[in-house]
């Protein structure tokens, strides 16, 4: 009788090993995969912030090509402004010769005239 309950108390035991080491390999599996999940995790951090760090490089990049191309946009509207004033000027004295052109042709025609009736 005591070998049969020591037999049985084996088997018990046995089983309660076996039981055991499912868990542990169980455990051993889930920790495995959580490992993995985390690594992902960090490996996905790392690129996301490398890509927030590429973005923030291309909007320094972009704001001071905005800025160089605001001051050249001044600077030609600058230009645009100068020039116009000059193209106004050159008008008001195109039309001051053209009235003195107009003036003198006047003149001339009655010169003409009145030489011409000084000669008959």
């Amino acid at each position: 009788d005591l070998e049969r309950r020591l037999l049985e108390k084996d088997e018990e035991a046995d089983k309660d090993r076996k039981g055991l080491l499912r868990q542990i390999d169980a455990l051993q599996e889930q920790q495995e995969a959580d490992n993995k999940v985390k690594n992902d995790l960090v490996k996905a951090r790392k690129m996301a912030e490398s890509e927030v760090t590429v973005a923030h490089d291309d909007l320094d990049s972009a704001e001071k090509t905005i800025e160089t191309l605001n001051g050249n946009l001044n600077k030609q509207q600058k230009a645009i402004t100068e020039l116009q004033a000059l193209l106004d000027e050159a008008n008001k004295t195109s039309d001051g010769v053209k009235q003195s052109l107009i003036k003198s042709e006047k003149k001339c025609s009655s010169l003409n005239s009145q030489k011409n009736d000084v000669e008959t």
